[in-house]
């Protein structure tokens, strides 16, 4: 049977409060929605810009439109109204100032009606004043249920299941009903960050299977007034605000003590970065640790991201380790601290003893290996470790 055929309604929720300029194109994507079968509610949570008028008057011409309109309480009462309304088998967000692509609910029901899934998520594209970033997800099915701890706290929190890419919005995905409306109880009215992340967490501790499929039509647009985006200062109040709620959630749990271990590394990290952004320093994460084996050599250091930053800041206060180049598969013809960066196939006209791969991942290593090995580099001249961890933010939980 066509997915379009389907009989199952799907309540669409859509927040609103004073995005007048943006509500016409998200409405516009949603009303024009290949799967037809939809119940779209839409939450004046006390708009003051006519936005609360425009919906009104969007209900008028369709009648699968429902307007709720409330006092301001922010985006977790509103949608929280917008569930109280809801009737769908299935429930979906759109946030108002965002917009979807015309198959976006198609694709979602087919691929959750497939796999019996109680939650399907595709990916998104991040929308910038002058380009466009696509995220697109690695499909795949999971039973969270066979192993929950592993799947919320390796996978979702430290996000170190490569093949699981599961996201914290909600935005992007398609519940079944009775999932997310008690997830979503979970979360407090004053949440003002971090709501997504909370009934993500609740979501993967009461759900069976997850669908991941790999379209992204789902279409975010980066304002810089958003909430998102504060003040590193308050950035830091509401993380640790959010720590609280996340660690209330689970602390009559017997998975506490295991769930905190992964919050602790989670929260610690956010919690540097902020700190690097307050007061415009770089805090190491990563450290080669044979430093020994470098004394009296000169060597290419490939990688220029995380990894590689803190190893050139490491490397280059030994007198003894001569660095040659600074090199990248990808981001040359740059500066990065204060060398330039050279192009990986150009390597070879560097004089060198080693090229020591800086990246975290074992897999990407071999891969640069591969393609430098290609371009004349004998594999012996290579070498990779995994990188030690500053703060451990690497970590695997072990539940054992």
């Amino acid at each position: 049977m066509d997915v379009k055929d389907s009989l199952n309604i799907i309540s669409v929720i859509v927040p609103v409060y004073n995005v007048f300029a943006y509500l016409g194109t998200c409405l516009d994507s949603i009303i024009s929605q290949t799967y037809r079968n939809l119940e779209i509610i839409l939450v004046d949570d006390g708009s003051t810009d006519g936005s609360g008028e425009l919906c009104d008057k969007y209900a008028e011409k369709d009648d699968r439109i429902c307007v709720v309109h409330k006092e301001n309480g922010g985006l977790v009462s509103a949608r929280k109204a917008g569930l109280a309304r809801a009737s769908g088998e299935f429930i979906g967000f759109v946030d108002s100032d965002d917009y979807i692509g015309n198959q976006f609910y198609e694709h979602l029901l087919q691929d959750i009606l497939q796999t019996h899934a109680d939650i399907s998520q595709m990916g998104y594209v991040v929308e910038y004043a002058r380009e466009k970033q696509y995220f697109h997800c690695l499909p795949g099915v999971f039973d969270i249920s066979k192993d929950r701890l592993d799947y919320l706290c390796n996978g979702l929190i430290l996000m170190k299941k490569k093949n699981f890419q599961m996201s914290c919005n909600v935005w992007s995905k398609l519940y079944k009903s009775e999932l997310i409306q008690k997830a979503y109880a979970q979360v407090t009215d004053s949440q003002q960050y971090g709501e997504d992340f909370i009934s993500t967490c609740s979501c993967l501790m009461e759900c069976g299977m997850v669908s991941v499929i790999s379209y992204a039509e789902y279409f975010y647009q980066f304002r810089e007034n958003s909430i998102s985006h504060t003040k590193p200062v308050d950035h830091m109040i509401q993380i640790c605000h959010l720590y609280e709620s996340v660690s209330d959630l689970f602390q009559n749990r017997n998975e506490y003590k295991k769930v905190k271990s992964a919050l602790d590394v989670f929260f610690v990290g956010k919690m540097v970065e902020r700190i690097e952004e307050i007061g415009h320093i770089h805090i190491p994460r990563y450290f080669f640790r044979r430093v020994d084996m470098l004394r009296g050599k000169k060597i290419v250091i490939y990688g220029v991201g995380s990894v590689g930053k803190d190893y050139y800041l490491q490397l280059r206060n030994y007198h003894d380790i001569e660095i040659s180049a600074v090199a990248d598969g990808k981001n040359f013809n740059a500066y990065f601290q204060d060398t330039y960066v050279v192009d990986g196939k150009e390597i070879s006209h560097y004089s060198f003893d080693l090229i020591l791969i800086a990246v975290g991942d074992a897999d990407v290593a071999k891969e640069i290996m591969k393609e430098l090995v290609s371009h004349g580099i004998h594999e012996t001249s290579l070498y990779w470790e995994e990188p030690g961890a500053v703060f451990d933010f690497n970590r695997e939980c072990c539940f054992a």
